[in-house]
């Protein structure tokens, strides 16, 4: 994680939406905000865990690093 990734969360979360580059969202916020806009069914889990269970996917990043959040993906219905 670099220094850019950091500053674009802390503006995230005081409400400025940065322009390009990412974000860590927790999994918990996501969710929040998915229901809010009237999402359901929402399944979050580590990079390919939601996939067709008949299509083996290999992950190409880690659900967690060093105990920090890594990457996930989300499914959900609207």
């Amino acid at each position: 994680m670099d220094a850019e990734v950091l500053t674009n969360t802390w503006n995230y979360r005081r409400g400025i939406w940065p322009q390009g580059g990412d974000v860590l969202i927790e999994p918990e916020d996501l969710r929040a905000a998915l229901e809010g806009l009237g999402f359901s069914d929402i399944a979050l889990g580590p990079e390919a865990s939601l996939g067709e269970p008949s299509i083996a996917v290999s992950p190409f990043f880690q659900g967690e690093y060093l105990g920090d959040l890594g990457v996930y993906e989300v499914l959900a219905r609207r």
